[in-house]
């Protein structure tokens, strides 16, 4: 089920309206994130209190609902992101790194949590991908983009793991 939600409420009504329907879990996938990366001089605690909604308290409280209703040996999946994972980053991904870094985290401890229900948690720390904005946001990050061809700077970008642009 896809829904877009920040509170605690919000999410308990949607794992309510899971259960109700599918009448059991056995898998959670939790893949919510802001696509918010401003430079350390533009944050605003109005934003980091948004950004952190988004990423790990939301996060927190699936996996709260998770523990409840998942049934014993399923899965709880929840999204981390590259950034996390690693210390090579790119100008603005300060907030984006260190909440997808506490989700990884939460995994961790959250899978000593959840073992006696003989479920697994796991975070997925996925790179960026392909899409309509990839080259907006390559530009963005890339000091040197602004002289390059779209072709060159997607090449570059795939290289470089620049959010936004798909590696392979």
């Amino acid at each position: 089920m896809r829904n877009d939600f920040l509170g605690p409420e919000a999410i308990t009504r949607i794992f309510d309206k899971a259960v109700t329907r599918f009448h059991r879990l056995d898998i959670v996938v939790s893949a919510v994130s802001t696509g918010y990366y401003p430079h350390i001089s533009q944050i605003t605690p109005k934003a980091l209190d948004w950004a952190f909604a988004v990423n790990p308290r939301a996060q927190l409280f699936i996996a709260q609902q998770a523990y409840k209703h998942v049934t014993f040996g399923g899965r709880l999946i929840l999204t981390s992101s590259i950034e996390g994972a690693v210390a090579e980053s790119y100008p603005g991904l300060s907030i984006h790194a260190g909440f997808k870094a506490a989700i990884q985290a939460f995994a961790q401890s959250l899978a000593i949590d959840f073992g006696h229900k003989g479920i697994t948690v796991n975070a997925i720390a996925a790179g960026g991908i392909e899409h309509e904005e990839s080259y907006l946001q390559a530009r963005e990050y890339l000091p040197f983009a602004s002289s390059m061809s779209d072709d060159d700077l997607f090449e570059v970008s795939k290289a470089r793991k620049v959010p936004g642009c798909i590696s392979s």
